[in-house]
């Protein structure tokens, strides 16, 4: 039975079916806001913070030092301008941006298919552990996904009726809109415009080619082209700075592929389960998908959709990993779940009324309901606020305070300890440890290490440091362990 003759049969109606959205959001909140500041701040979110809040005068010079383009930053200091600086307002403005995707997606499922598929795919996104991760972090990785969903948006709306005058006007006006919105966000943007371009040109052959459609598609593309060259001064100087940034990131070996589509399917399970059990559930949710992607077979335009939109700009990521310098990873292609939730969701309703349809809705759920439970009860980031909070209970002005190397280390400090920012000395190679123990000669040294960011084997940094200081216990907090070391004959403070 074809999925959309299917989903029709089960449309209650668009005012029903909006009210529902309204109660999905709701949920999307709450799962998004509880314990939103339950974690402190971690390093990844340290240069945001110094943007918005450390050295905000220098603002756009720390921006173009950075990778990441401008606008999300731009977003964040008129953000906290309002809101002010504190841990819930940093991160309420990230909440805002993955909340407004969800009526975005049901929007896209509704046009594709129908309201039910929309509607099941916008309650899995308000669900997704990995979705509600990325859209409580001071990071831009929840707007990017927000102006992507925007520009598939326009995508489908032209797709799906472009012999329809405002239909593809205003298809084309969020296309291009979103997709400039989303370069300016995270260079991962640049891939949503072939996906969405694409999905518009299948929708123009399949509505009959007509020459009205076909020319306001060349005409937004040009646009987008033209915006593309303007912004090529400043995404060059971005791409100049990546190029000694992305050195950690591996090549995208099957191993490497893996593991960036696995969290993808099995949110945050492996915080709660085996690596096996976990890999099982990740096949499971990629079996769902296929059979959605089967039960769409007669909707030429949903499977444009979701190959263009869920396979093709991983298949672009890796070719620029190998080209140019790698950046595959999880966090770039977070948009890609609005395409698997819409092909699970179109699995759900086509095979729903089964009894072996039972099973696949059962799974769904609970895989979703173990994603957040081992979110919110077992996953966790660097507890940097009580190390932070350990130090300054006791150093002096003349302490070292060694840290693993990545931007935002400092800022986070900082920004919980204001006066230890300038004690703060990285440490990122084994080269730089003769000079370290040179400089901390006579001194105290509070050693900081993260197994998420350490560049140093924190027992080489010990071995250092241990021919002229003696160590205190070292206090172990989530992800983050301080240990004190004092110089020879030096009084305890």
């Amino acid at each position: 039975m074809a999925i959309a003759s299917r989903a029709r049969r089960h449309d209650t109606g668009l005012g029903g079916a909006r009210l529902l959205l309204v109660g999905i959001v709701l949920v999307a909140l709450g799962v998004r806001f509880w314990h939103l500041t339950s974690s402190s701040l971690w390093v990844d979110e340290g240069f945001s913070v110094q943007v918005a809040v450390l050295d905000r005068v220098r603002a756009m010079e720390l921006i173009m030092a950075d990778t990441h383009p401008p606008l999300y930053y731009l977003a964040l200091l008129a953000w906290t301008s309002v809101f002010g600086a504190g841990e819930f307002a940093l991160r309420s403005l990230s909440v805002l941006f993955g909340v407004l995707t969800i009526p975005v997606l049901f929007s896209i499922g509704r046009m594709l298919v129908g309201l039910r598929v929309g509607l099941l795919a916008a309650a899995l996104l308000a669900t997704s552990a990995l979705h509600v991760q990325y859209s409580t972090e001071v990071r831009m990785y929840s707007l990017l996904p927000l102006l992507a969903s925007v520009a598939l948006w326009g995508a489908v709306r032209f797709a799906t009726a472009p012999g329809e005058r405002g239909a593809r006007l205003k298809g084309a006006f969020a296309f291009v809109l979103g997709s400039a919105l989303a370069l300016w966000t995270q260079m991962a943007g640049l891939f949503v415009i072939p996906s969405a371009s694409l999905i518009m040109l299948v929708g123009w052959w399949l509505g009959g080619r007509g020459r009205a459609a076909g020319l306001t598609w060349l005409v937004a593309n040009i646009v987008l082209l033209g915006i593309l060259a303007a912004s090529v001064p400043v995404l060059s100087v971005l791409m100049a700075n990546a190029k000694g940034l992305v050195a950690w990131l591996p090549p995208p070996t099957p191993r490497a592929v893996a593991e960036t589509i696995g969290p993808m399917l099995a949110q945050k399970l492996n915080a709660i389960l085996s690596v096996r059990l976990t890999t099982v559930v990740a096949a499971g949710f990629a079996l769902v998908a296929a059979l959605g992607l089967w039960a769409a077979r007669r909707n030429p335009r949903f499977l444009a959709f979701a190959i263009l939109a869920g396979v093709l700009p991983f298949v672009l990521t890796i070719a620029v990993s190998f080209a140019v310098a790698p950046i595959f990873v999880t966090r770039i292609h977070l948009w890609s779940l609005l395409p698997l939730y819409l092909l699970i969701a179109a699995a759900m309703v086509a095979y729903g009324g089964r009894m072996a349809g039972f099973a696949l809705v059962g799974f769904v759920m609970a895989t979703q309901a173990a994603g957040l439970y081992a979110y919110h009860a077992e996953w966790s980031r660097p507890d940097w606020r009580s190390a932070v909070a350990l130090i300054a209970a006791s150093a002096g002005p003349g302490d070292v305070i060694v840290t693993p190397p990545p931007p935002g280390v400092d800022a986070v400090i900082g920004y919980y300890a204001a006066p230890l920012r300038r004690l703060v000395r990285p440490v990122g190679e084994r080269e730089q440890l003769p000079d370290l123990v040179a400089a901390a000669e006579g001194r105290r040294v509070w050693a900081v290490s993260s197994p998420w960011h350490d560049r140093v084997e924190p027992a080489a940094l010990a071995q250092a440091l241990g021919q002229g200081h003696r160590a205190d216990a070292a206090v172990s907090f989530p992800l983050v362990t301080v240990q004190l070391w004092h110089p020879p004959r030096a009084e305890r403070r």
